[in-house]
C-alpha cells in the first residue's frame, strides 16, 4: 500500500580505513567531504522515485513523471523529482546506493582507503549501514 505523500532529512556518516603515510596522514578529509557533499545536494530537497521497484511504473508526460503505484497515479513536475535506481527508498537502500557512487569515483580510488562503513539515518536510531572492504 502506497503512504502519504511526505518527506525525510537523511544524515549520512562514513567513516573510511586507510593506511597512515610516512607524514601522518592518509588523504585530505576536505576531498572526501566535498565528494559527500556533491552527492547529497544532488538529492537535497527533491522527491526521491525509485526506478528499480516491481511496484511503481513511471513515465514521462511533458515536463511531468506520472508515477503509477496500487492503482493511483501521481503526477509530479520533473524539476522536483530525482530518479534514483533502488528498490525503493529507505535507509539501507540509501547507504548502498551512496557506498556503490563513493567505491566507484575516480578521486576516491585515488587516496587508498581500505575499507569504509557507509551510514544513512531518516531518524534518531534509524540506520542503514554498509561496510565494504576496498581493493
Amino acid at each position: 500500500e502506497r503512504e502519504s505523500l511526505h518527506g525525510h532529512n537523511f544524515r549520512l556518516q562514513a567513516t573510511f580505513t586507510a593506511v597512515v603515510g610516512d607524514d601522518g596522514l592518509t588523504f585530505d578529509y576536505g576531498h572526501v567531504k566535498r565528494i559527500m557533499q556533491r552527492m547529497c545536494d544532488e538529492l537535497d530537497e527533491t522527491f526521491l522515485v525509485p526506478t528499480k521497484s516491481p511496484f511503481l511504473k513511471i513515465h514521462e508526460e511533458s515536463s511531468n513523471f506520472v508515477l503509477r503505484f496500487a492503482g493511483e497515479e501521481l503526477t509530479l513536475p520533473k524539476r522536483d523529482v530525482h530518479l534514483i535506481p533502488l528498490r525503493n527508498i529507505t535507509v539501507e537502500e540509501l547507504a548502498l546506493h551512496m557506498a556503490s557512487q563513493l567505491e566507484s569515483d575516480p578521486e576516491m580510488k585515488s587516496f587508498g582507503i581500505e575499507a569504509m562503513e557507509i551510514r544513512i539515518a531518516s531518524g534518531s536510531g534509524q540506520w542503514g549501514v554498509v561496510k565494504r572492504i576496498l581493493n
